[in-house]
């Protein structure tokens, strides 16, 4: 079946230009090279509508994503593969200087780790984190005007997430870094939040994304303790 879109604003590869392309008139949008803005019409098609049972029940961001991730495994069989295959990831504990490493052999993960991220490899790859390039059952929750939280098909820890950007922006933290902020608050106590730069292993260095998973894997937990997260809350809450 051939799969439709509404019109978006597309960067011009070539050209750098940005377009609103519509029954095949284009209009130039004054946007930044590489940014791509789709209508809120198309991300609408993706978020996931809860039932009136499940929001009220699902007090707090964390019990909202278990009800995010429920649904997605219930009509994702892609995820559940995902979910169900960390049971069988292999993990060796390695000691460095006195700290302790922990090295996974997860090979579900081998198509993110491998992939090539260079500028023109970039360029011939369909977005993976547009709405556009997810796949048909990939449903999240809105997190603000301009991010999406998805659940991640090929995850690391329990509860593995994506929060992707509404549009598609290159991998930066400059003007967000706020955001980060305030997912580590509203996602605590249950998951921690990273950001991995582009120059730094990131498989989708085009689309701006910060990812989110379940505590209490990983050895640098251990040297933050409660009285570092104590202050950490209070600062945010004052």
């Amino acid at each position: 079946m051939e799969r439709r879109f509404p019109p978006r604003i597309h960067d011009d590869l070539t050209t750098g230009e940005n377009r609103w392309t519509q029954g095949g008139e284009r209009i130039r949008v004054d946007l930044p090279p590489s940014v791509v803005t789709f209508p809120d019409v198309v991300w609408n098609e993706r978020l996931l509508t809860l039932t009136e049972t499940e929001r009220l029940s699902a007090s707090g961001w964390p019990a909202l994503l278990d009800v995010l991730m429920a649904h997605q495994q219930q009509s994702w069989p892609l995820l559940k593969e995902g979910v169900e295959g960390l049971s069988r990831v292999q993990v060796k504990e390695l000691a460095l200087d006195g700290i302790r490493l922990v090295a996974q052999h997860n090979p579900r993960r081998l198509t993110s780790t491998t992939a090539a991220v260079d500028d023109r490899a970039i360029r011939q790859r369909q977005c993976f984190l547009c709405p556009e390039g997810l796949p048909p059952e990939e449903k999240g929750l809105p997190y603000g005007e301009e991010f999406v939280i998805l659940c991640n098909p090929f995850p690391i820890l329990s509860g593995h997430l994506t929060i992707v950007h509404r549009d598609h922006r290159p991998q930066a933290l400059a003007g967000v870094f706020h955001v980060l902020l305030d997912l580590a608050h509203d996602l605590a106590p249950d998951y921690f939040v990273l950001y991995n730069g582009a120059k730094c292993g990131a498989s989708a260095p085009d689309h701006l994304h910060f990812q989110a998973a379940r505590r209490g894997k990983l050895p640098i937990e251990e040297h933050l303790g409660g009285p570092y997260d104590t202050k950490i809350a209070g600062d945010r809450t004052a």
